[in-house]
């Protein structure tokens, strides 16, 4: 299993994940108050510790903007939080040859359908919100998600008020990678006692 901290956006955020290091940290470039621009990116992925891969996260993005912020920054995968449709992930996925995580605000076993038919390499499930797309700090019901576990053949990951009280919940449905923000941090920064407690429960080393 594997974890993800999102929503980077200062050197001292960089080394707090390069203290522990996880398997991805994540960039937001959509409206947002984690919000990064490109050239602000560049210089954070920059300062990552190596073994972690960048993530861009972006929301309705115009192609062609999005094509080159995954190529200016060398990304790992791209994060799609809006309406983006199967054509254009398939399009960016093979211009761009980036990983694509399409996020899905989970309501229940429709929301498992739609992601298990959508041309993605991982679906990212969050909490649902009718005002935001993501970051919101709530929590997926991990009991109701619970109950469609077995039908997800598509690899993974969870997000959505994720922290070091409630980690035990995600890690038991067994996601590819798990999905954290506001719950690596504090007052708004990213915590490295926190991120070190998160990526120990992930990994196993309690």
């Amino acid at each position: 299993m594997k974890i993800k901290i999102c929503g980077l956006k200062n050197l001292n955020d960089v080394k707090a994940v390069n203290s522990r290091p996880p398997d991805y940290a994540g960039f937001v470039f959509a409206e947002s108050a984690r919000r990064v621009d490109v050239q602000a990116a560049k210089t954070l992925i920059g300062a990552l510790d190596g073994k972690i891969k960048p993530v861009g996260v972006f929301v309705n993005e115009n192609i062609e903007s999005l094509i080159n912020a995954v190529l200016s920054l060398n990304l790992y995968a791209a994060q799609l939080h809006g309406d983006e449709t199967p054509d254009y992930a398939r399009e960016l996925a093979e211009r761009a040859n980036v990983k694509i995580i399409k996020a899905f605000r989970f309501t229940g076993f429709n929301t498992i359908t739609q992601a298990e038919s959508f041309p993605c390499d991982y679906a990212l499930f969050d909490a649902y919100s009718p005002e935001k797309r993501g970051g919101t700090g709530k929590s997926v019901d991990f009991s109701e998600f619970a109950k469609y576990r077995e039908q997800i053949t598509k690899p993974f990951f969870i997000a959505g008020g994720i922290n070091t009280a409630n980690i035990a919940q995600a890690i038991r449905l067994n996601p590819r990678a798990i999905d954290v923000s506001s719950g690596a941090e504090t007052a708004g920064d990213k915590d490295a006692g926190k991120i070190a407690a998160l990526c120990a429960a992930v990994k196993g080393t309690v």
